[in-house]
C-alpha cells in the first residue's frame, strides 16, 4: 500500500513539474510572438514614415512659384515640444510649434504657428492619418496660429489633409459660422486683424462629418460661402482657390464647386484648430474649435493654373493614402 501511495506522489510531482515547465515554455512561446509582433508593427509603422517622406522629398511642392507656407508632419524636425525640436515621434507630445518648411523662403523669414499655452497646444501622435504622424486637435480649445501678417491676397489656393470626428450644424445665414462648425482653418476677422486694410475679409474652412465649408468672416459677416454637405468618414483632402475674390472648393481633386465673388479683400488665415480666443485685444473670437487629425496644409500666393493644382493633389492623395 506504502509504495503504490509513494507512487502516486513522485507521479504528482512529476506532473506538477511538468505542468510549471509547460507554462514557463508557454509564456516563453507568447512573449516570443508579441516581441515579433511589436517588431512587426514598428517595422509597418517605419516603412509607411520612410515611404511618405520619399514622397515628399521628390514632391512638386517647392518647384511651384508662390508657395507661402507648407505645414507638414512626417519629416523630422518640423515640430517644437517645449523649446526643442522634436526629431521623431514616438508618444504623444503636446506641440509648442509647427515650422512652416518652405524652402522658397528664408528659414529667417518663414511665418511659423505657435501655441504658447500648454493647455491648448495640439496633439502630435505618431498614429495619425493612415498610420502616420499627424497633428491631433481636441475638438474643445487645441488651436495653433499666427496672427500679425497676410500671406496671401485676393488669389490664393489652400491645400488641406484632414480627418474630422465631429459634426456640424449649417444654416444659409448671413453669420451661418458663429455656430455649430469645426474649423480645420479659423476665418481670422478681416476689420478686427487687419482694420488697416479697409475692410478686409478672412477665408477658412470648417470640416465636419456632414460638410465641406469655405467661411469668409469679418465685422458682422461670417457666412459659409460654399457649403458641401458629404459623408465623411476617412481622410479627406481639402482644395480651396481664390481667383479674383471667387471662391472655388475640391473635395479630393473632384469636381469644382463654385461660390460667389466678395466685394472686399481677402486673406488666407493662418489660424489652424480654431480661433484666438479675446485676450482683450483685437483677436479674439472662436466660433467652434476642430474635432480630429490635420496632416498637411499647403498655401500659396496666387490662383494656381488647374495643372499645378492637380500636382500638387496627386502628390498628397498618394501620400495620405487619400481614397
Amino acid at each position: 500500500m506504502k509504495i503504490t501511495q509513494n507512487i502516486f506522489k513522485n507521479h504528482n510531482k512529476f506532473l506538477t513539474a511538468f505542468s510549471l515547465i509547460e507554462m514557463a515554455v508557454v509564456l516563453l512561446v507568447v512573449a516570443i510572438l508579441l516581441a515579433g509582433i511589436s517588431q512587426g508593427i514598428e517595422a509597418y509603422y517605419d516603412m509607411k514614415l520612410s515611404s511618405a517622406r520619399a514622397i515628399t522629398e521628390k514632391s512638386p511642392v517647392p518647384n511651384i512659384e508662390n508657395l507661402q507656407a507648407w505645414f507638414e508632419t512626417t519629416m523630422p524636425k518640423v515640430f517644437t515640444e517645449n523649446g526643442k525640436l522634436v526629431h521623431s515621434i514616438n508618444k504623444d507630445l503636446k506641440i509648442e510649434k509647427w515650422q512652416n518648411d518652405n524652402p522658397q523662403i528664408i528659414p529667417d523669414l518663414r511665418t511659423h504657428v505657435e501655441q504658447s499655452t500648454l493647455a491648448n497646444r495640439p496633439t502630435a501622435k505618431k498614429d495619425g492619418i493612415n498610420s502616420l504622424p499627424s497633428l491631433y486637435f481636441d475638438g474643445v480649445d487645441d488651436y495653433i496660429g499666427f496672427y500679425n501678417k497676410i500671406l496671401a491676397i485676393d488669389n490664393f489656393t489652400i491645400f488641406a489633409v484632414a480627418w474630422p470626428e465631429a459634426t456640424c450644424t449649417n444654416s444659409s445665414a448671413t453669420t451661418a459660422g458663429t455656430g455649430g462648425q469645426k474649423y480645420l482653418i479659423y476665418p481670422q476677422h478681416g476689420d478686427w486683424l487687419y482694420p488697416q486694410n479697409g475692410g478686409s475679409v478672412g477665408v477658412g474652412v470648417s470640416l465636419c462629418t456632414n460638410s465641406v465649408n469655405v467661411v469668409e468672416h469679418t465685422s458682422n459677416y461670417m457666412p459659409l460661402e460654399i457649403s458641401n454637405v458629404i459623408t465623411i468618414k476617412r481622410p479627406i483632402l481639402i482644395t480651396v482657390k481664390y481667383s479674383n475674390k471667387t471662391p472655388n472648393l475640391y473635395v479630393n481633386s473632384g469636381t469644382e464647386i463654385a461660390g460667389t465673388a466678395t466685394t472686399q479683400g481677402l486673406f488666407s488665415s493662418m489660424s489652424f484648430g480654431g480661433g484666438r480666443p479675446n485676450s482683450g485685444t483685437n483677436y479674439g473670437e472662436h466660433y467652434g474649435y476642430f474635432k480630429g487629425f490635420i496632416g498637411e496644409i499647403i498655401i500659396y500666393s496666387t490662383d494656381l493654373s488647374d495643372s499645378d493644382r492637380k500636382l500638387v493633389e496627386t502628390y498628397l492623395i498618394e501620400k495620405w493614402g487619400i481614397k
